[in-house]
């Protein structure tokens, strides 16, 4: 539709400077016919535009019929009339030309604006539906992976790892009101709002700031693509909370958000790319 109407706005443009050229030709026609009037010649090539410069004459000399006689020559002011009449002509379609090219100026602008417009709508609507999709994912999994720090493995009082993880258990099951379950030699704890995961991030974070004897490397995952938790586990980040980036994508679209996301790396292995984000406490 909008090739079309630019097709009719360049039609009609094309049409009117067609017609002020012809209205060009018509004036010089009729000053030589004129010319070939004062000196009595009869040019047989003015023959085809003859009767329409004759009308015209005819319609000039109705408006303004005065003629005077010079040496023997008469002059009528009905050619001069004519082509005055020509010359306005012209000028009208000069207008004319000018106004349908403001129009199409006109034109043009509208249909941006509209078009900006319902792009601004499109990406806003889009917008809208992406936040609702990712709104929808509430469901989470945390895993949590420990080992004992370098500075106690060689102490004489060795540590209890299994001491020590049963102590972490109970304090995330008190503060978080979840109960562990044992996965890939680690713990997994399963969550259900996302919206508050900061509340969850609160204890993580206790944890890893605690004078416990222990590493912890912390994944979560939103939803529950398990292979892509596995690939996070198995890169063993200890001291750092670590997500892939759905579920940093996901953490954007919080309404609260007390932890900067922080991307921690990108990860090549056999069939894909990991992209690995970290969360970080705001000093």
């Amino acid at each position: 539709m909008h090739k079309f109407i630019l097709g009719i706005f360049s039609f009609i443009k094309s049409f009117i400077y067609f017609l002020r050229m012809v209205s060009v030709f018509c004036i010089v026609m009729l000053v030589l016919y004129w010319i070939q009037n004062l000196i009595h010649a009869e040019w047989s090539w003015l023959g085809f535009i003859k009767p329409f410069l004759d009308g015209l004459l005819e319609l000039a000399n109705s408006i303004y019929s005065i003629s005077f006689d010079v040496f023997g020559t008469v002059f009528e002011l009905k050619y001069l009339s004519a082509v005055i009449i020509l010359v306005i002509l012209s000028l009208v379609l000069k207008l004319l030309s000018f106004g349908f090219n403001v129009l199409e100026g006109l034109y043009k602008g509208a249909r941006a604006v509209c078009k900006k417009t319902e792009e601004v709508i499109f990406n806003k609507k889009l917008q809208n539906d992406m936040k609702n999709e990712q709104k929808k994912l509430t469901k989470y999994t945390v895993t949590i992976h420990t080992q004992i720090k370098v500075k106690y493995a060689h102490q004489e009082v060795q540590v209890n790892l299994d001491e020590q993880n049963q102590l972490m258990n109970k304090f995330i099951s008190e503060k978080l009101n979840v109960k562990p379950m044992v996965y890939q030699g680690g713990y997994m704890y399963m969550f259900n709002n996302f919206e508050r995961v900061d509340a969850v991030l609160d204890v993580l974070f206790k944890i890893i700031n605690s004078q416990a004897p222990l590493n912890y490397a912390i994944c979560v995952q939103i939803g529950d693509n398990a292979s892509q938790l596995n690939k996070l586990i198995e890169l063993k980040n200890f001291g750092k909370i670590t997500m892939a980036s759905d579920t940093a994508y996901r953490y954007g679209f919080n309404e609260d958000k007390r932890y900067q996301l922080v991307q921690a790396g990108i990860f090549q292995y056999e069939g894909g790319t990991l992209e690995l984000h970290e969360f970080k406490e705001v000093l």
